[in-house]
């Protein structure tokens, strides 16, 4: 996946399983690509992630697949 490809989940409800097995589900309202982020990572934040009720930051290399809920 590239950046401009997570980029298209903005403003949408999804879903994301992580390399490392969790799963994580909410409202993608911010993306940061690689040029704007420190990390020199694209990544995109989801608002009040369902399980852990709080906005999280998910690196493009943490992600195994992502899809629209």
């Amino acid at each position: 996946m590239t950046g401009k490809q997570l980029e298209s989940y903005l403003f949408k409800n999804i879903k994301i399983t992580c390399k490392d097995g969790d799963v994580l589900e909410g409202y993608a309202y911010y993306f940061a690509d690689s040029d704007d982020n420190e990390s020199e990572e694209a990544c995109i934040t989801i608002e009040n992630e369902k399980r852990l009720k709080r906005d999280v930051v998910v690196s493009l290399n943490e992600i195994k697949s992502i899809e629209i809920i």
